[in-house]
């Protein structure tokens, strides 16, 4: 079902913007007044757009959530002055999708060779809204940033800074008190969250012949409030009430340090990246609760945690060509990280009708200790002028140490991980048309493990052959990952077949489209209980299926005046879960004079899922209009 929304519904400021962009643009633009010294270009898309939708809207409001209404999608207002002003040379605007949950707004001003200003303001609304464990997420989020930079002969001082807000609302399922007999499930658990985050750096970068060297110093201002709150009759005894409510405030703060220095010099090239971070950390939570499980209870919490983290991170990499034909290369990377938590929690039970008190005092002392060395070294030989090779060895220690929560029970606390293997690889070009490359990669870590004694093994495999001339390119690949490891009882085994290609034989005609498929086997042993069970036991999780992806666009000038596009993607999923999605959407435009248009946009979205009540079809009409309008450049 298509309704319109009445004019006098719009907002007055978008009215009044509407029409001075439709009347006052291109009527301007149709009798210009030369200006030898400033110009101005604007360009536009604004319309109306229809939303119908059947099924489940709450899926669509995950997937899309896109309303319907008036919307200013682009605009861009370019100001030149050529030298004519001493404030700036250029003034840049630029709007995107406005009033949609995913919005954003520039401005940039510039002198030359004095100094470059920006500011960039984003906001965005995500909702997930279909069913399952967790029935609603709302979270809103707008960034607020600027950036300053003043160039120097061969340097350039520069500085930023951004402002991060954060509201979420999660209206939850969660598993009730494990003391009781059988287990149960707590619905609507409300848990309102906040985050606000300052960051600022301050730098500076200097070009010198064939070094180069940036240095920034930051700093981070980060505070987080959470809250749970849920009431419920309470399972042992219906005559009293099962509540909680807990709070939990955050801050986390502290300077940091980038470097960055590169040099060139004949047949030696270095690049050295590091950084490093000095964070503090203070959680205070409280908390009340009733309740009924032998008896009625009343709880009180309160907890105080003090914590700093450090982390040092290197990364270096070295090329040096020792013959024309033959280049050595390596890479380095450390890192160390290093955490400390405090946490001193009491906890408070009152059972009023046994006139006794239960107190608990927990503490304690967490300490984290994570290093990681990992380099390659490799060597590319140009055996041919179609035809380079590479071979390789690689290598990685990692050494982690972890809080041990529980004395007597069997988890890691601590341990090594040492693996090396061989790099190679293989670029084929024959002729100015056909490429074939091949990579092969058997080491590395694909996590954080807790044992000397089991191997944890990774193994890359990727292959491509194309071909390419002046209109028409194809390509064809095999990308193949596998990790595992025997003490956490996880395995992740992924094959991805791809075709792609396009077809431009002029201006007037650009079509590409690919097809992927994906076999994958992944599992993995975890301690998160999802059916409650007197005896809980740890369960292996994972997906194990195909899923195929299949998409397609083309832009097509049909005559001078009438030019169309559309695109197409559809994904279809076998295995553990069945699922099928597309997504379609044509795109009719006429040009009109002082490169302008009218248009008309239509789009459907449809998602199946087998046993699944989310299923939904949309449909979006968009009619809109646009130019794209250049002021008179001076002579």
């Amino acid at each position: 079902m298509i309704s319109a929304r009445p004019l006098s519904s719009v907002p007055r400021p978008v009215v009044l913007l509407f029409g001075a962009l439709l009347f006052g643009g291109p009527l301007a633009a149709q009798s210009p007044t030369p200006q030898p010294t400033r110009y101005f270009d604007l360009f536009y898309t604004m319309g109306y757009r229809w939303l119908d939708v059947h099924g489940s809207r709450d899926r669509y409001k995950t997937d899309y959530n896109l309303d319907d209404g008036f919307r200013l999608t682009d605009l861009r207002i370019d100001s030149h002055f050529l030298g004519t002003s001493r404030l700036a040379d250029r003034i840049l605007i630029e709007a995107k999708n406005l009033a949609d949950p995913y919005e954003r707004h520039k401005l940039e001003i510039e002198k030359a060779d004095l100094y470059k200003a920006s500011a960039d303001f984003t906001r965005s609304r995500n909702t997930y809204r279909a069913s399952g464990d967790f029935h609603r997420v709302d979270r809103r989020q707008q960034v607020a940033s600027y950036d300053l930079s003043v160039p120097f002969d061969n340097a350039e001082i520069f500085a930023g800074f951004s402002r991060s807000d954060l509201d979420g609302f999660w209206l939850t399922n969660r598993i009730g008190n494990r003391n009781l007999t059988p287990l149960y499930t707590i619905t609507n658990v409300s848990s309102p969250r906040r985050l606000s985050e300052d960051e600022g750096e301050l730098g500076f970068s200097i070009n010198a012949r064939d070094t180069s060297i940036t240095l920034v110093g930051e700093y981070l201002d980060q505070s987080e409030d959470n809250r749970w709150t849920y009431s419920q009759t309470a399972v042992g005894n219906p005559a009293f009430l099962e509540t909680e409510n807990t709070s939990s405030g955050s801050s986390l703060e502290g300077p940091g340090a980038r470097m960055n220095v590169s040099h060139i010099t004949g047949p030696l090239d270095v690049s050295i990246d590091s950084r490093f971070l000095d964070r503090r950390r203070r959680i205070v939570g409280a908390g009340t609760g009733t309740g009924f499980d032998t008896n009625q209870y009343n709880t009180t919490t309160n907890s105080l945690s003090n914590g700093a983290a450090r982390t040092t991170l290197i990364d270096g990499t070295v090329t040096y060509e020792l013959l024309d034909t033959l280049t050595l290369s390596s890479d380095l990377r450390y890192l160390d990280h290093r955490e400390h938590l405090f946490i001193d929690q009491t906890d408070v039970t009152v059972y009023p009708t046994l006139s006794s008190t239960v107190a608990v005092r927990t503490l304690r002392d967490q300490r984290t200790v994570s290093r990681l060395r990992e380099g390659t070294a490799e060597l590319d030989w140009a055996a041919s002028k179609a035809l380079t090779l590479t071979g390789g060895w690689g290598w990685s220690q990692e050494k982690l140490r972890v809080p041990d929560l529980e004395a007597a029970d069997a988890d890691f606390s601590r341990g090594t991980v040492v693996e090396n293997g061989y790099i190679f690889a293989a670029n084929w070009r024959p002729d100015a048309h056909w490429t074939a490359r091949a990579r092969y990669r058997d080491f590395g870590q694909g996590g954080l493990q807790l044992h000397e004694v089991v191997d944890h093994h990774t193994r890359g495999v990727r292959s491509s052959l194309g071909y390419r001339d002046d209109a028409l390119w194809c390509e064809i690949g095999v990308d193949h990952f596998r990790s595992q490891n025997a003490v956490s009882d996880s395995r992740t085994e992924r094959t991805a077949y791809t075709l792609s290609g396009g077809y431009t034989p002029d201006e007037d005609l650009d079509w590409h489209g690919s097809y992927t498929l994906s076999q994958i086997d992944s599992r993995t042993r975890t301690n998160f209980y999802f059916d409650p069970s007197p005896t809980p036991v740890s369960t292996v999780v994972g997906f194990q299926g195909d899923s195929q992806t299949l998409s397609t666009a083309l832009d097509w000038k049909i005559t001078d005046s009438i030019r169309a596009s559309m695109f197409a993607a559809y994904t279809t999923v076998h295995g553990d879960f069945e699922l099928d999605m597309n997504h379609w959407g044509v795109d009719i435009a006429w040009l009109i004079e002082r490169r302008g248009r009218f248009g008309l946009r239509v789009e459907q979205m449809n998602y199946h899922e087998a046993g699944n009540p989310d299923d939904y079809d949309a449909w979006m009409t968009y009619i809109y209009m646009s130019a794209d309008l250049e002021g008179t450049r001076p002579k």
